[in-house]
């Protein structure tokens, strides 16, 4: 979807699309699902990452992202997570944002908004979770539901640079999570499981 915003900006050319690049560190090897960057740039650590989780718990969901923004010491400048739930198909999105500086890690951010240095600071703390998007599948055919404002990703956040005339932050509409990201994983959700019971069935009669 930022691909389709990039070019109804025409700033598709300024983007890096990372796809699942791995990244060495000393302290881990790391995947992400999707990941974003400003293009031509030599750049190790993704701008902006994306983990997906369906089968994992939302705290090792959370832990993954956490391990982007901090491990990156903050050049991974927001994660996004996207947590399947199994059994209520429900799907809840959240961003999350450095809880320091990322130029000054000794600079953290506490939950009211208030600066506050600490010369001794070692690891860093979690991230502030910014934004959050509940999208419930409808029940018996009613419609699903929405809570939550749209999902943003600042320009300046992803392209490390101010937006030029026609350009502007990547929104994503609350139509645009329903229509191009729930619907289509519950529709695979959906295939997988006639695909599973369609196997049970021939396995029983056989």
């Amino acid at each position: 979807m930022i691909v389709i915003l990039a070019q109804e900006m025409n700033a598709n050319r300024r983007i890096a699309k990372c796809g699942g690049a791995l990244i060495d560190t000393p302290e881990r090897n790391k995947q992400a699902d999707r990941s974003w960057k400003p293009a031509r740039q030599g750049r190790e650590f993704p701008t902006v990452a994306l983990e997906v989780g369906f089968s994992e718990t939302t705290l090792k969901l959370e832990r993954d992202i956490a391990w982007w923004i901090n491990g990156s010491k903050g050049e991974v400048r927001m994660g996004i997570t996207i947590d399947i739930k199994r059994g209520s198909r429900s799907i809840e999105i959240k961003s999350w944002t450095p809880a320091f500086e990322p130029s000054l890690h000794n600079i953290y951010i506490t939950a009211g908004g208030r600066q506050v240095i600490d010369r001794h600071i070692k690891d860093p703390p979690p991230p502030r979770m910014s934004q959050r998007i509940l999208i419930t599948r409808g029940r018996d055919g009613s419609s699903p539901t929405i809570k939550g404002e749209p999902l943003t990703i600042p320009f300046h956040t992803l392209l490390l640079d101010e937006p030029g005339e026609g350009e502007g932050d990547f929104v994503f509409t609350t139509e645009m999570l329903l229509h191009d990201l729930a619907e289509p994983i519950w529709d695979a959700i959906d295939d997988a499981e006639m695909i599973k019971a369609k196997k049970s069935n021939n396995h029983h009669t056989a």
